[in-house]
């Protein structure tokens, strides 16, 4: 590189973040330029570990400087180029100005400045940290790490991460704050716990949220392409909170409000997520009335892989991979199709009263939860452990939008006996739709007598009859005959071949919509419907 009149370093301040580290060179304690003959250093002491000269080229005296930050071992940055204070069971600390640089100087070394030859203080002036903090030698010399957690994860070869930094490709330089973890191979605390919730399906809502926690616990892989968490219940007291708490483990987890507008949910979001730690971001017991609950900015956060972070009161943070998932509670919630497609549904329904609930384990969330959160964690690792030992199988049998998230999940959860998951995810995501959900009790409303092919008009005259006709296809028709009966014309050729979901005292019944132009009754030909029953 050359250097200009004053010796600094051309383009030393990184417009961006820089590329993978350099091997940081070796440090010699107290580096001096070597003086000139017959010059003499009096103010460099055998105690200090660093001298800044103030009447020498600051260039090579900077990346001198960045070496030593760098020999510390724990100076990292952020792909977005920001540096961070990592020390193993201590919470991560950004280095975002000169003060903190200067901070982390101190805690580290003892420094002197000397000028015209003499003691001029132990502090290097402001206006060269601020240089440095932005130079680009620095970016090279530190370490990049995509995700800090004080929870175990793995990598995506599978290895469980080990205390301290762990290399990888992008997305997976991983720092672990915590301890050496031994995966426990049987989940018998996990079960135990379910065993203990009110769940609508003892099978599926319980796979769900096992399901839920193993993909908190490897938040950092599928940036944009993890699900939504959706927990309900039927009513306050159900467990919302408890589920959300197990799934959390030990990951920070933040909770924002929910609000029909976007930028009061968009504020709190930045300013949660702008902790480095936090692994889930959920949206607490929403209550949104008869208003379908939905919102852009969710979706955004959930299916975008580096979501731009941006707030009215702090300003643009920039963009963040995604390594966070998203969640959320309510009672008797009904969600927006756009994100109910990309759901991992649980259902909670409590009986009786909440009084009267029987209660083996104590208090769940507050007794049960807090002490044992470090046998579940490796009881969820030791799940990991036996899929691995099984070859890693994927199960090819899930259906969800989130294919690979899903495949392998589902895998996991099957080889260790946890049957069901996302198996209600079809009813689920039709009972949250009203049309789809409206649609289902036509088509069940449809089999009496029997099934068989029917004209619009006959299937019309059924949608009055159930009051669904306004769900299924608005009000704008203002009651007349021939305007319903042609709406309801597009909107069953609209899902032809498509199935829908009714769930009935008896169990879930599936129905699958045909269409053909048939002759009936010796009637002109028309386009007719039939609601066929599909065995689940």
């Amino acid at each position: 590189m050359t250097t200009d009149s004053n010796g600094i370093t051309d383009a030393i301040v990184a417009s961006e973040a820089c590329e993978t580290p350099e091997t940081v060179p070796t440090v010699v304690a107290n580096p001096q330029p070597t003086p000139e003959i017959g010059a003499s250093d009096k103010c460099a002491r055998s105690d200090i570990d660093f001298t800044w000269h103030e009447d020498r080229p600051p260039g090579p005296q900077t990346h001198e400087l960045c070496a030593l930050l760098a020999s510390s071992g724990e100076l990292y940055r952020n792909p977005a180029g920001e540096l961070l204070w990592l020390i193993r069971g201590q919470k991560p600390r950004k280095i975002a100005s000169h003060v903190e640089l200067e901070g982390f100087i101190r805690y580290h070394w003892k420094v002197e400045v000397i000028s015209d030859g003499q003691r001029d203080g132990f502090v290097i002036p402001s206006s060269h940290l601020k240089v440095l903090i932005k130079t680009c030698a620095l970016q090279k010399m530190v370490k990049v790490v995509d995700l800090i957690t004080d929870v175990p994860t793995y990598n995506s070869e599978m290895r469980i991460t080990r205390p301290g930094y762990n290399e990888g490709p992008d997305g997976e330089r991983i720092f672990y704050t915590g301890n050496p973890v031994e995966p426990k191979r049987d989940p018998s605390t996990i079960r135990e716990f379910l065993g203990a919730m009110s769940f609508k399906d003892k099978v599926a809502d319980a796979s769900n949220l096992v399901g839920l926690a193993l993909t908190v616990l490897l938040r950092h892989m599928f940036p944009g392409a993890k699900p939504f968490a959706v927990v309900t219940a039927n009513r306050s007291h159900a467990g919302k909170d408890t589920a959300l708490d197990f799934a959390m483990g030990r990951t920070l987890r933040r909770e924002i409000s929910y609000s029909h507008a976007d930028w009061p949910m968009q504020n709190e979001a930045v300013a949660a997520l702008s902790d480095p730690a936090v692994g889930f971001l959920t949206i607490g017991n929403i209550r949104a009335g008869s208003r379908i609950i939905e919102s852009s900015f969710i979706e955004r956060l959930v299916t975008d892989p580096k979501p731009l972070l941006q707030s009215s009161k702090r300003g643009g943070d920039g963009f963040e991979r995604q390594s966070f998932v998203v969640g959320s509670s309510a009672n008797q919630g009904r969600f927006s199709t756009d994100l109910m497609n990309r759901s991992l549904p649980v259902r909670l329904e409590l009986t009786g009263n909440v009084e009267d609930r029987p209660t083996p384990l104590g208090d769940l969330r507050h007794e049960y939860l807090p002490a044992h959160k470090l046998e579940i964690e490796a009881e969820l690792c030791g799940m990991i452990e036996n899929w691995k030992d099984q070859g890693c199988p994927l199960d090819s049998s899930v259906k969800h939008p989130m294919k690979a998230w899903a495949q392998m999940i589902g895998g996991i959860l099957k080889a260790n006996g946890f049957e069901g998951f996302l198996s209600n995810w079809a009813l689920e995501k039709s009972a949250q739709d009203c049309l789809t959900e409206a649609l289902g009790l036509l088509a069940n409303s449809a089999q009496q007598p029997a099934p068989g092919w029917m004209r619009v008009s006959e299937i019309v005259k059924i949608a009055v009859d159930e009051g669904i006709i306004a769900d299924l296809i608005g009000r704008k028709h203002k009651m007349n005959e021939k305007a319903m009966e042609r709406d309801f014309g597009v909107l069953l050729s609209g899902h032809r071949d498509e199935c829908v979901h009714f769930e009935t005292d008896d169990g879930v019944k599936s129905y699958r919509i045909l269409r053909e132009r048939k002759r009936q009754d010796g009637l002109p030909p028309a386009m007719m419907y039939m609601f066929d029953p599909v065995e689940r």
